[in-house]
């Protein structure tokens, strides 16, 4: 990808001196019907910002590939047919969208630890086999900080949104981050918690949730009432914001309290 540095003619303060505006949606629209680039139907412009200073939109993209959909930054001059994709830095300081806290924090599901080694935002997909090697192998470190766990179960991965489900049913966060322990460490507790006993089980519950399939019976037996049925598809959908808001990849995904990237490693 692409790195651009912003010359002094075009920046005439730092990234922390910026006065980002929002950019409405029908000026994005506006921006994608008139840059050429953006005019693929695989890319969609979903939000931007504008640097008055600089006469700049700081954008956000999203293209769809064959591996799902990847956020890209890119960065439109006002007025210009022209786009940069990529990273962009002004005096060794890079440019970053703001972030939509309240959405990252609503996807949160639950939050453990004593919090002594700082606090942690965790993006997990409970049938993820990294993720769970990341609870088998470094589950004791992740005690020491005050994390914040976000479920975001993966499309390719069957049993994620039924594991997921299971776990969000426990009564206080205690409990639920235990039954994600549980499932990473190979207990198979969740499938009888939630009447599921075959392959096809699985498949008519991901239906569900998918409103793929109505069956009243189903619901029932699955997710006791129409209302926990919507309350996690509610869930499914804040998890996938604050999963998009800080431009996670995959799982598992680690971010400090700034919403900065976190190596494993590094725990």
């Amino acid at each position: 990808m692409k790195k651009i540095i912003l010359s002094t003619t075009l920046l005439a303060t730092t990234i922390f001196a910026f006065n980002l505006q929002p950019v409405k949606q029908n000026e994005l629209k506006k921006i994608q019907s008139t840059i050429t680039v953006f005019k693929n139907k695989n890319i969609n412009v979903n939000k931007g910002y504008f640097l008055k200073e600089a006469n700049l939109y700081l954008l956000n993209t999203q293209i769809r590939t064959p591996r799902g959909v990847v956020d890209i930054p890119a960065y439109v001059p006002k007025n210009k047919d022209i786009a940069f994709v990529g990273t962009a830095y002004y005096k060794g300081k890079k440019l970053t969208m703001p972030k939509d806290v309240k959405a990252i924090k609503e996807g949160v599901a639950f939050t453990a630890g004593s919090g002594e080694k700082g606090e942690l935002y965790v993006f997990t997909d409970p049938e993820c086999p990294f993720c769970q090697q990341m609870e088998q192998t470094q589950g004791d470190k992740l005690k020491q900080y005050k994390a914040h766990f976000i479920l975001f179960p993966l499309s390719f991965h069957k049993n994620a949104k039924a594991m997921t489900y299971y776990i969000l049913q426990g009564k206080d966060d205690k409990e639920k981050r235990a039954r994600l322990v549980k499932i990473a460490k190979g207990d198979n507790t969740w499938r009888k918690a939630l009447n599921i006993k075959t392959e096809k089980d699985i498949d008519t519950f991901n239906k569900i949730v998918l409103n793929q399939d109505t069956n009243k019976t189903d619901i029932k037996r699955f997710f006791g009432s129409k209302e926990n049925l919507q309350k996690f598809q509610k869930y499914l959908e804040k998890a996938t914001k604050a999963f998009n808001e800080v431009g996670a990849r995959g799982t598992p995904s680690l971010y400090n309290k700034n919403f900065e990237p976190v190596n494993r490693g590094s725990l």
